[in-house]
């Protein structure tokens, strides 16, 4: 993706790549679009975040499943 437009909304951030990584491929799974943003400093990692940006109409979709996800990680 060359750059986000007004059709992309941020619906996830985190200074966890890895975590960032695992709902991005979760939703792409289900068939969702969506894009990291990696908004973390180059030279020190830890300051800031990555993004996950999906399709504004796309969005409550995302944010359910997101949050679908991260209550499943936090039961066990």
């Amino acid at each position: 993706m060359a750059g986000l437009t007004k059709d992309w909304c941020k619906v996830y951030s985190t200074p966890d790549r890895v975590q960032a990584e695992i709902l991005h491929g979760m939703l792409e799974s289900e068939g969702m679009a969506c894009t990291l943003v990696n908004r973390q400093d180059s030279t020190y990692i830890f300051l800031g975040e990555v993004e996950l940006h999906v399709p504004c109409d796309q969005v409550d979709e995302a944010s359910k499943r997101i949050r679908e996800a991260m209550d499943h990680l936090n039961e066990n």
